[in-house]
């Protein structure tokens, strides 16, 4: 997979260009060389922020073989505007300063994040450094995901799990935003029912304040009628009376007949309004239900106008509306919350039922990867040894249903080990060396490997705390599993360093880090022997020779 890495000014490196076969690769070199370096430039390459300042004009480059299904990934999730038709793919991250730095992908420029996303699932790399990582318990369960090739549903979940939240906390604003204005609420409704049973859409207050007047004054109206009347009709010396004095008087004067038919109209029209008063004044009739009524919807009226403090029984119907439109906002928000109460269960139910899916698919892996693991462990020289996963529901987190969640589902994970039949079995941290710390990892690792779709294993140093027979099993795991993935491998071993491979040495000179191939099969007898004994004595060389024979 990994065919070239240019490194250039990458701290102890000057300039190296390295050249990987397909199989197994080896680095090997004395303490303090910087063996290290060459794993921490790739991660550099792969997008990774490194804890150390880089250099103004370091440049990582990679040239990359990809084979159908890595390419047609890539094409998948690539915009267009990559080129991708080749099959090589060329990474570069240049800084500019100490602090920035910038990736192209086949001179293309592109994020660090999506980098290292889209090759991330390819290349696996294990170092010194997960051997504490896998005391810890979102270590493990990352692992045991990636066994069960979880990373759809995890994606989904963690998709979902974001709208639950989002939505969670959209039913709290919006619950608390009612409680704070139920008070309000409470006192608005009260008013709108207070102004609706008075039905001031109804009422025609100019008439109702007539009718009012008009039956409160009866007795007076009525006693004025009737003198009205009187005046006009009845009594000595009334108008129509006097009227008809004044015709008889000019009734013999020749030439005024128009001032005679004049007369004797009005004479007629007072009549007629004598009548009407008179008829009036008989038809004001006592009603003392109605006056009653009518008193007591005025005052109410009246009362209604002074307590919300307004001029007239039109501003009290727009009072009203007013009232009925900040109620139906409130009510709206009301039935936004039931629906969104009713949206919140839908997609905890939908949460909830993926949960329980990809705990399924755990339990299986787990099974699968416990089984696997203690192959490995025998033929890794730990026979006695037996390894446990314990699949457990989250106690604490987010709520839902039966259970609690996070972003990674509602298990939690704890391997165990047993290191001889006759003791119990207890967590990495508290049972296992650091030795057989290393071994279960590399087991995982190579299962791992194995069975998910990595092209590129790279081990840093794994192999610390083993020597012997063990490191014999190792180094021949490791080979093994070389004959179908790319591996670099760093290693102080010389069970592993004299595995069929290609055989880099890195040494320190001038305070610089030199990377060599090793050309020549005296060289790395030389280097074998070297790391064997430390010197090239006669029996260390034939150590390495036999070693390379193995």
């Amino acid at each position: 997979m990994l065919q070239k890495l240019y490194i250039k000014n990458f701290l102890l490196i000057k300039e190296e260009t390295l050249t990987f076969e397909p199989g197994l690769n080896l680095l090997t070199g004395e303490t303090g060389t910087g063996k290290s370096l060459v794993v921490g430039a790739i991660r550099a390459l792969l997008g990774e922020r490194i804890k150390f300042p880089a250099q103004t004009g370091t440049i990582l480059e990679g040239y990359f073989r990809l084979d159908k299904p890595l390419k047609q990934h890539l094409q998948q999730h690539l915009a267009s505007h990559y080129d991708i038709e080749d099959d090589i793919l060329i990474l570069r991250r240049e800084w500019i300063h100490e602090q920035r730095s910038r990736c192209f992908l086949n001179d293309t420029p592109i994020s660090q994040s999506l980098l290292k996303e889209l090759l991330q699932p390819y290349i696996e790399i294990h170092s010194q450094h997960e051997s504490h990582e896998l005391l810890k318990a979102p270590y493990q369960l990352r692992l045991l995901d990636s066994f069960a090739n979880l990373k759809d549903n995890l994606e989904l979940f963690a998709k979902i799990f974001d709208e639950y939240e989002q939505l969670k906390t959209k039913v709290e604003t919006l619950t608390q935003q009612i409680q704070s204005t139920q008070e309000r609420y409470d006192l608005l409704q009260f008013q709108w029912q207070e102004l609706q049973q008075a039905h001031l859409d109804e009422i025609d207050f100019d008439a109702l304040e007539k009718e009012l007047t008009l039956l409160s004054r009866r007795e007076l109206y009525q006693q004025k009628l009737w003198d009205a009347y009187r005046w006009l009709y009845e009594q000595e010396g009334a108008v129509i009376e006097q009227i008809s004095q004044i015709r008889r008087l000019i009734e013999e004067v020749p030439t005024i007949d128009e001032v005679h038919e004049q007369l004797e109209t009005i004479t007629e029209q007072l009549k007629w309004i004598a009548n009407q008063l008179a008829q009036t004044a008989q038809n004001l009739e006592s009603d003392p239900e109605r006056l009653k009524t009518l008193q007591e919807q005025y005052d109410k009226l009246q009362d209604l106008m002074r307590k919300y403090r307004v001029a007239s029984v039109d501003a009290l119907k727009e009072k009203f509306h007013a009232i009925t439109e900040q109620l139906q906002s409130l009510e709206t928000k009301q039935e936004q919350l039931e629906q969104l109460q009713s949206e919140l269960k839908t997609i905890e139910e939908r949460l909830w039922d993926l949960a329980l899916t990809i705990e399924k698919k755990r339990l299986e892996a787990a099974k699968a990867l416990q089984s696997a693991v203690n192959e490995q462990l025998v033929f890794l020289n730990l026979k006695d040894a037996e390894f446990f996963i314990d699949l457990q529901r989250l106690e604490s987190g987010t709520k839902i249903k039966e259970g609690f969640c996070n972003k990674k589902g509602i298990n939690k994970v704890v391997f165990k080990v047993r290191t001889h039949p006759s003791l119990p079995a207890g967590t990495l941290d508290a049972v296992a060396s650091g030795g057989e710390r290393s071994r279960i990892l590399l087991a995982l690792k190579v299962i791992l490997a194995q069975s998910l779709q990595a092209r590129l294993l790279i081990l840093d140093e794994v192999d610390t705390g083993i020597s012997g027979i063990t490191a014999m099993q190792v180094a021949r795991t490791i080979e093994r599993l070389a004959q179908h993935k790319q591996i670099i491998a760093i290693t102080h071993l010389p069970q592993l360093a004299s595995r069929k491979g290609k055989h880099f040495v890195i040494t320190k000179e001038k305070g610089a880090t030199l990377i060599k191939p090793l050309e020549t099969p005296q060289q790395r007898i030389e280097e074998i022997a070297r790391l064997l004994g430390g010197t090239l004595s006669k029996a260390a060389i034939e150590n390495a020779k036999s070693l390379l024979q193995t």
